[in-house]
């Protein structure tokens, strides 16, 4: 089976599982792998011994991920591998201003990287998208942007 799948579900049991002392039942990485094998069971999937340590090993950077909303996205986006779609400063408004558009991140070169509610991730080239955002979205609540 894919390791992004693996990923991906012990991220949700990451965020799920109750912060569990070490000496109870195991360290809580220990009850997050557990439980996603659980999961695992009713589908047949059975997680090998290697794979089960490579999560444990990644445990605390997954929790740091589960509780970011920011890096959340980020790394699902990465995960699917969406392809960057180039675009004009008017499309990227036109999706601002849709309500579509979850991050703007401004580069140094003054381009834009932008990922959609969608998922799909988008390359401006030109055009100042912060005035935009600021305008629409000043407290940062439906579109989060960020700069080099």
């Amino acid at each position: 089976m894919d390791g992004k799948l693996y990923v991906m579900v012990l991220l949700g049991a990451a965020g799920c599982a109750p912060a569990v002392p070490p000496n109870q039942h195991g360290s809580q990485a220990d009850l997050a792998v557990e439980q996603l094998d659980e999961s695992m069971r009713p589908r047949h999937i059975r997680i090998t011994t290697a794979e089960k340590q490579a999560l444990r090993e990644l445990h605390p950077l997954l929790l740091r991920i589960a509780d970011d909303s920011s890096l959340r996205e980020s790394f699902w986006a990465a995960m699917r591998q969406a392809p960057l779609e180039e675009i004009n400063a008017v499309r990227a408004r036109d999706i601002i201003l849709k309500g579509m558009m979850r991050f703007v991140f401004e580069s140094h070169d003054h381009g834009s990287y932008c990922t959609g509610r969608d998922g799909r991730r988008y390359h401006v080239k030109s055009g100042n998208l912060a005035r935009l955002v600021q305008e629409v979205d000043p407290k940062g609540v439906f579109v989060s942007y960020g700069t080099e």
